[in-house]
């Protein structure tokens, strides 16, 4: 479970739960004996995103990610920082 600080921190994170503050990702690809397999994520970071609102998203996925059972963290593909900016 996240703890907030305060009311207004919370409210902050509620306001990023949008699709217009989401970073876009692409897969990344390996060969694996003739067919493509999805080993991993890049994703794309928003150019005009706040120090603030980079901090929220990393607690959100912090939560997140403390919330999945071993199992399925386990299976979570890993995600790396692109080079581009998000769309």
């Amino acid at each position: 479970m996240v703890m907030w600080h305060d009311a207004r921190e919370k409210g902050s994170a509620a306001e990023v739960l949008v699709l217009d503050t989401m970073s876009s990702e692409e897969s990344s690809y390996e060969d694996a004996e003739g067919s493509q397999k999805v080993v991993g994520y890049k994703v794309k970071t928003l150019g005009w995103e706040s120090r603030n609102l980079r901090k929220i998203k990393k607690k959100l996925d912090k939560a997140y990610n403390k919330s999945l059972t071993k199992r399925a963290r386990d299976r979570v593909l890993p995600r790396t920082v692109a080079e581009d900016f998000s769309s």
